[in-house]
């Protein structure tokens, strides 16, 4: 039987707190077609569980005293030695779509970053000549868009003109990179999601059976 979330006060409701974060996140990642309100409910919980801020970084705090480590896996391309290739969690592995011929180029291979690294990285998106980070997504929809707040005028944000006159699939490319980023940030966050939840005597998401993009 699970816990009385009601009753819970200090590190043990801000882990409760985590898991409903990650699995609103998780249900979102599903949703197909993805409604614009959702993309807005997605920023508000990465905003709350990566990005620095008072009372957010939720992620980072929990992870402090367990043992899953909060690593995002980035095909990239390989020399003949693959080390990074070679040393991948394998708690983490389970949540990321296998590389394969089909869905990948010749030579490519999972990368591990850090998920603080992994917010700043800047060569996974670049629009206009302009590197696109994970964490400038994020705080577009959440801070900006009407996540977490709204700002009334956006023109002059470079995130809003790009994804008004940049399109990838008939969808405004800062959209569509935000739902790449998001999904792979709640793969990252699993291993930690079900070492938490199973204090609570909740059930574990399974990467190999639960976990797939639908």
């Amino acid at each position: 039987m699970g816990r009385d979330w009601t009753k819970l006060e200090g590190n043990d409701y801000l882990d409760q707190l985590f898991v409903w974060h990650v699995d609103d996140l998780l249900a979102c990642c599903y949703q197909r077609p993805l409604h614009p309100f959702t993309r807005l409910r997605m920023a508000h919980s990465l905003r709350i569980l990566t990005l620095d801020g008072a009372g957010n970084r939720l992620a980072f705090h929990v992870q402090k005293q367990r043992r899953s480590r909060l690593i995002v896996l980035v095909a990239d391309v390989y020399g003949s030695d693959g080390a990074d290739a070679q040393n991948l969690p394998p708690d983490v592995v389970p949540f990321f779509p296998p590389i394969t011929t089909q869905s990948h180029p010749p030579g490519m291979a999972y990368r591990p970053y850090k998920l603080q690294d992994y917010l700043d990285h800047e060569r996974l998106m670049i629009l206009a000549q302009r590197p696109i980070k994970p964490r400038a997504v994020i705080t577009f929809l959440a801070n900006k868009m009407g996540g977490s707040h709204l700002d009334a005028n956006r023109s002059s944000v470079i995130e809003y003109s790009l994804n008004k006159w940049v399109t990838i699939n008939g969808e405004g490319a800062i959209y569509n990179f935000f739902d790449s980023c998001a999904f792979d940030i709640c793969r990252s966050l699993m291993p930690l999601r079900n070492e938490v939840a199973a204090t609570f005597g909740q059930k574990a998401i399974d990467g190999h059976r639960d976990f797939q993009r639908s």
